[in-house]
């Protein structure tokens, strides 16, 4: 048996190292079934090491350049996923505080007055106002059928020419809060109020997405029932900063 760090060339007898594949005199292929398994095992980690090591030398670094684009990609996406949760979790502009002074004005005694007026009548209701009558909604709204999520409270904001209806929910003890701003107006004798944004903390979204939104929106829907049909028997309303200016039709 020829010499186990040897491959003897079978074409020309010249004796080749045990990790050639082809005779170095010749070019013919050499048997290396000869060699014993774990020779052979042996030499091919070694040539594999070469290999790396070749590899290494002429092209240094080439590796590490190659993960920086893959690298920068995903820093990137997971920064402005967290910059997306932070603007989200944050109150947007205009949410009056939990402790804000209330209004002692008996706007729910004053809309029933007007209603059944036989005449045209004014109503003029301030963010305050609205804002206090908006309290007194949450024991009108059932609980929600996910566990620590909850209702907390509704709120408005007047602007010339729109109204922005937001909600507070609480998500396990944390507050979020969605909003939809409406141009409100009166056409052809109709009240008209037309979604135009809406937001979820400080994130701008389509206003559809948040009218789909049933676990936000639904249950002061239903609560809201009464008042927006009050709305829809007026015959002028002007928004102004900080107010809005309702004209009922008369019985």
């Amino acid at each position: 048996m020829p010499d186990a760090l040897t491959l003897t060339c079978s074409a020309c007898s010249f004796v080749n190292e045990s990790e050639r594949v082809y005779c170095r005199n010749c070019g013919a292929k050499l048997d290396r079934s000869v060699l014993p398994r774990a020779e052979e095992a042996k030499v091919r980690e070694s040539m594999a090491r070469t290999r790396r090591e070749f590899k290494k030398r002429t092209n240094p670094g080439g590796g590490a350049w190659m993960k920086v684009p893959k690298t920068a990609f995903q820093v990137c996406v997971w920064a402005a996923l967290v910059a997306l949760l932070v603007q989200i979790s944050r109150p947007p502009q205009g949410v009056p505080a939990a402790n804000a002074e209330l209004s002692s004005r008996m706007l729910a005694t004053e809309i029933a007055a007007i209603q059944s007026s036989p005449v045209a009548k004014q109503l003029v209701v301030t963010e305050q106002d609205a804002n206090t009558y908006l309290r007194t909604l949450k024991t009108k709204i059932a609980p929600g059928f996910i566990s620590g999520v909850a209702f907390s409270r509704a709120f408005v904001n007047f602007e010339p020419g729109t109204c922005r209806l937001g909600v507070e929910q609480s998500f396990w003890g944390r507050p979020v809060y969605y909003s939809i701003t409406y141009f409100l107006e009166t056409r052809d004798g109709r009240f008209m109020a037309t979604p135009i944004s809406a937001s979820v903390g400080r994130v701008s979204i389509h206003p559809r997405l948040l009218q789909g939104a049933e676990f936000a929106f639904k249950g002061l829907s239903q609560a809201l029932s009464r008042e927006r049909d009050f709305m829809s028997k007026m015959q002028a309303v002007t928004v102004e900063k900080g107010r809005i200016l309702l004209v009922t039709r008369g019985r």
